[in-house]
C-alpha cells in the first residue's frame, strides 16, 4: 500500500517523464509552433513498449495504443498544452496538428543511473532559428508530486468526463465529508 501512487498522466509511466519535460518547456514559454523536431533519451526498455513500430505510435489505432505511444503522447502536450482523459479518446486520436507533431518525435537509448528506480528522460527540441532546449527530468512519474489539490483537478477532469460539473463538484464535496471523523 505505501507505494501506491496517483499517476498524473492516464498512460504508460515510461512516456510521463517526457510529459513533465514538455510541460515544463511549455511553463518556460516554448512555442509549439516553433518546434521542428524533437528528442527523447530514454533507457532501452521504453522502446518496444511506448516507440516502436513508428508507424504505430505516431498515428496509433485505437485510445488503448495511443496510451503505450511516446510520440503521441509527447504531441499531444506539446499541441494542446496538456495530457488528460480526454487525450486518448477515439475522437483526439484524428487531430492532425497532433499526428505532425507526433511524426517529428525521434527518439535513442540512454543509460540513466537512476534507472529503474525511476524513469528517466532526456528531451531535446529543436526550434526553427536552429536554437535547442533540452530538459533533463530524472523523477519521471514522481508519486509524491501529487498534493491534494492535484487529486481533486484530476478528479473533476475526470468526472467532468461523465457529470455535470455541479455535479462533479457535488460528489467531489460528499467525498470530502465521507473521509471525515
Amino acid at each position: 500500500m505505501p507505494s501506491i501512487a496517483f499517476k498524473p498522466y492516464p498512460a504508460c509511466h515510461f512516456v510521463h517523464s517526457s510529459l513533465d519535460a514538455a510541460r515544463a518547456m511549455l511553463d518556460e514559454g516554448l512555442d509549439p509552433a516553433k518546434v521542428t523536431a524533437v528528442f527523447v533519451a530514454v533507457p532501452e526498455a521504453a522502446v518496444p513498449l511506448v516507440l516502436e513500430p513508428r508507424e504505430n505510435k505516431i498515428e496509433p489505432r485505437s485510445p488503448f495504443d495511443a496510451k503505450f505511444s511516446l510520440q503521441y503522447s509527447l504531441a499531444t502536450m506539446l499541441v494542446r498544452g496538456e495530457v488528460g482523459v480526454a487525450s486518448y479518446r477515439e475522437d483526439a486520436l484524428a487531430d492532425e496538428d497532433v499526428q505532425r507533431m507526433a511524426g517529428r518525435v525521434f527518439y535513442e537509448t540512454e543509460q540513466f543511473p537512476a534507472y529503474p528506480a525511476v524513469l528517466p528522460t532526456r528531451l531535446t527540441i529543436r526550434l526553427r532559428g536552429g536554437d535547442v532546449i533540452t530538459k533533463l527530468v530524472p523523477e519521471g512519474s514522481n508519486p509524491t508530486r501529487f498534493d491534494a489539490d492535484d487529486v481533486r483537478a484530476k478528479f473533476l477532469a475526470n468526472a467532468g468526463l461523465g457529470l455535470e460539473a455541479a455535479d462533479a463538484r457535488a460528489l467531489e464535496a460528499a467525498f470530502a465529508l465521507a473521509r471525515r471523523p
